[in-house]
């Protein structure tokens, strides 16, 4: 992105054209001036979990979730739900690597199906 970015804006620069990027130095000299940014793995997120992720499939497990706990008369017992979740289940193998800001906790990114196992 660097690299695109310093191009288009016709920018000298001592970058490699033939990998098109701004390389390790650059990314060196770039985290020590900015000390708030850091080098963190992201959180494997599957394409199909992607897509699966939008408005009308949202709505529609809050809708079944409303009827599952009327049904089983949990409306007023909220201490009475526990959550499970898929901590330790790892769907990716292979997540990318990302620049955050230090402390940053959910860093996700969409894995290409050819970094996926």
């Amino acid at each position: 992105m660097t690299y695109k970015l310093t191009e288009n804006m016709k920018f000298n620069h001592a970058f490699s054209k033939f990998e098109e990027n701004a390389g390790l130095p650059w990314l060196h000299s770039f985290l020590r001036r900015n000390s708030e940014q850091a080098v963190l793995k992201a959180e494997g997120f599957s394409r199909h979990r992607m897509l699966g992720m939008n408005k009308v499939a949202v709505n529609s497990y809050f809708h079944l979730l409303h009827e599952i706990m009327k049904e089983h008369d949990l409306c007023n017992k909220l201490a009475s739900i526990y959550n499970v979740n898929e901590i330790g289940l790892q769907l990716n193998v292979k997540p990318s690597i990302d620049i955050a800001e230090k402390g940053s906790t959910a860093v996700s990114a969409a894995m290409p199906k050819a970094q996926r196992q």
